[in-house]
């Protein structure tokens, strides 16, 4: 069940996204970089081994984490 709410959740995000970028083409490279990671987390559900999802989660996590931090370090310097 979350395997597929998850997959139609991600159809509607790309579908608005899709709408965003023909109505502001200024938004083309974010909306792509979002609809790439979309499919790309929504594939990683259809992964059969639990050990390889979970190692794949904590990559994401530990990732989305780093980045964050990245952000923070980098407004606080001044340079965003």
């Amino acid at each position: 069940m979350i395997r597929k709410a998850l997959v139609i959740s991600a159809i509607v995000y790309i579908a608005v996204s899709a709408a965003q970028i023909f109505e502001r083409p200024s938004t083309a490279p974010e909306g792509i970089l979002i609809c790439s990671a979309l499919v790309a987390a929504a594939s990683f559900y259809y992964v059969s081994e639990k050990e390889k999802l979970r190692a794949i989660e904590g990559a994401a996590l530990w990732g989305a984490v780093s980045l964050f931090v990245l952000y923070g370090i980098l407004k606080y310097a001044g340079v965003l």
